[in-house]
């Protein structure tokens, strides 16, 4: 069982924590200003992005992948990139992990970038067939 949302002290690290959405939270040594941070952390949650949001941007990553990569490259990244969408959870992804889109974000893996929509609508480029 999980500890309730107040703050407790670790006694081997010797500073006061919080445990909030399975995430532990070091606040500091002392208990005040830990109190304040637990208070400021409990009024501002961080937002979870929804895995139909991160579908989007891997989507649009893959749309530039086939239009600039060679067929092989954007299989793999296809294949890896659906595996990583079935394994998404509701609200494990906060939003401060995604990167925006734009310029050259394209050129880094999608993990990096999030995206939305699926990958099972993607279609192999007229040349390749």
């Amino acid at each position: 069982m999980s500890r309730p949302r107040k703050i407790w002290f670790w006694k081997a690290r010797r500073e006061w924590c919080v445990k909030i959405d399975r995430v532990r939270h070091r606040l500091g040594p002392d208990k005040a200003e830990a109190e304040r941070k637990f208070h400021a952390l409990m009024a501002n949650p961080v937002k979870a992005v929804d895995p139909q949001s991160v579908a989007a941007i891997i989507d649009h990553f893959l749309e530039w992948t086939q239009k600039n990569r060679e067929w092989r490259t954007f299989e793999w990244y296809q294949g890896h990139l659906q595996s990583f969408l079935d394994s998404l959870k509701p609200n494990t992804l906060p939003v401060e992990r995604l990167k925006s889109p734009g310029s050259d974000d394209c050129r880094r893996t999608a993990v990096e970038l999030g995206c939305q929509g699926g990958l099972d609508r993607a279609e192999p480029a007229p040349e390749q067939v």
